[in-house]
């Protein structure tokens, strides 16, 4: 499995998803470094972070995330923009501050989702 930046699109378990695209409740962040597979899951309250019982060569993808779609990306930290924005604490404001996206229009998964996907910033890994 290659190294990288996997973002993890979901459906979400609180209220405010059912008024959100089917598939696109919820966004976590799964990065394998080489050495291990970490799990970012952040959410309105708290944040979740482990280290995935897989070897590097492994996928965690088929057991973990099923059903889920699964967007590959190259992270460089020296051009992340470490500038927080200022808004709701989500998992959206979360992993945008994490690959670096300053954009305020973005607010939910899917726009985030077409973000990446339409700037060419990442690749649709699996559904």
């Amino acid at each position: 499995m290659d190294q990288g930046t996997y973002i993890i699109f979901s459906d979400g378990d609180i209220w405010i998803t059912k008024y959100l695209k089917k598939g696109f409740g919820h966004i976590r962040i799964v990065v394998n470094d080489g050495y291990n597979w970490t799990h970012i899951n952040p959410s309105r309250t708290h944040l979740e972070w482990e280290i995935m019982p897989y070897m590097p060569d492994d996928s965690p993808f088929s057991d973990h995330f099923h059903g889920s779609t699964i967007v590959r990306m190259t992270v460089d930290a020296d051009k992340r923009n470490w500038i927080c924005r200022i808004g709701m604490m989500s998992c959206v404001l979360m992993v945008k501050y994490y690959l670096g996206i300053s954009k305020k229009s973005i607010i939910t998964p899917h726009n985030l989702f077409k973000y990446i996907i339409n700037n060419s910033l990442g690749e649709v890994h699996g559904r």
